[in-house]
């Protein structure tokens, strides 16, 4: 979680810097962004979002037990879509993707929380056809 408030400074007109302190009172509900249950049994899939909180680019880690297609969409606490990629195969065991803090317009986001989102449809007999998701909840400072 944060720590205290940031520290700022303001310049006073006579050109002075003077050190002020703001503080952030931040009140989310989360929807579920693609209304979709957690992975059944025997199916995991393990993500980590770092930084968190973060001012510029975040790191996204998932480990997955077995190979298929992956998607990975950021939302925002409403559940509109605010980006998705790195959609394809992935091969069975952990990989790591990186959001710049864009939208899909290539437009930074906004401070706030967001919600990252690793879907996946497994391959194989067992699990054809069926879509797995799992979510973590992140906050961006500007």
């Amino acid at each position: 979680g944060l720590s205290g408030p940031p520290s700022i400074s303001r310049r006073l007109s006579s050109g002075e810097l003077v050190p002020s302190t703001y503080s952030i009172a931040l009140r989310v509900r989360f929807a579920d962004p693609a209304g979709v249950s957690a992975p059944p049994e025997g199916r995991r899939v393990d993500l980590s979002v770092r930084p968190n909180p973060a001012r510029g680019p975040i790191e996204i880690e998932c480990h997955l037990d077995r190979s298929g297609e992956v998607a990975i969409a950021i939302h925002d606490p409403a559940g509109r879509l605010v980006r998705r990629w790195q959609e394809g195969w992935r091969s069975a065991g952990a990989f790591l993707a990186r959001w710049d803090g864009r939208d899909a317009e290539s437009r930074v986001v906004p401070a706030g929380a967001y919600i990252v989102s690793v879907e996946t449809q497994g391959a194989g007999a067992r699990s054809e056809g069926a879509r797995k998701a799992i979510h973590r909840q992140f906050v961006v400072l500007r």
